[in-house]
């Protein structure tokens, strides 16, 4: 979860965005563990699709780099 999330908020910092959209990615990764992903891309991914889900954009942050 830890490199899944670092990866995450590196792309956020990379694209200016705040803070409560890296507390997005947090949530959206744990949600994922809960469920019982651990692939660090997969959680990256997961959690970005919840950012997107909550900015309602077409063009989430690209480029999990996790692992």
């Amino acid at each position: 979860m830890g490199e899944a999330f670092d990866a995450a908020c590196t792309q956020l910092q990379n694209n200016n965005l705040s803070d409560l959209v890296c507390e997005t990615f947090a949530e959206g990764i744990i949600g994922a563990a809960k469920r019982g992903e651990r692939d660090p891309h997969r959680l990256c991914s997961v959690a970005i699709a919840a950012v997107k889900r909550e900015l309602k954009t077409d063009s989430p942050p690209h480029g999990c780099s996790a692992g």
